[in-house]
């Protein structure tokens, strides 16, 4: 897992950057996540299963809409995870992938990076 320093508040909007090279390798990290998310035979509970799981619901939103309220999606994962989901996780996914859409990774501590 990476770890943004402070983790995403509700509600809080992402945009997709302006640059293509950048959105390309944004594209590149969502196949990743769901290639991590296919070979794992975890529970969504697990905290690393809910990372992941939460790192696409974002990134897969962002790249389709341009941009996200966090906690649209926020929401739409408590609905279908229920007590699994874990709002700690969702909120510093939010903020890795903000992470990767504003800065390419930079400030971000672990991970695989950009």
């Amino acid at each position: 897992m990476n770890f943004e320093q402070g983790a995403m508040e509700s509600g809080a909007h992402i945009v997709l950057p302006n640059n293509p090279e950048l959105v390309e390798k944004l594209e590149e990290k969502l196949a990743e996540y769901e290639q991590r998310r296919d070979r794992s035979f975890k529970a969504p509970e697990e905290p690393e299963q809910m990372d992941v799981l939460c790192k696409i619901a974002v990134l897969s939103a962002l790249l389709k809409e341009g941009s996200v309220n966090t906690e649209l999606i926020e929401n739409e994962l408590m609905e279908r995870y229920k007590t699994g989901f874990n709002k700690e996780i969702f909120r510093n996914a939010c903020g890795v992938i903000k992470g990767y859409a504003e800065r390419a990774g930079e400030g971000l501590v672990g991970g695989t990076g950009l």
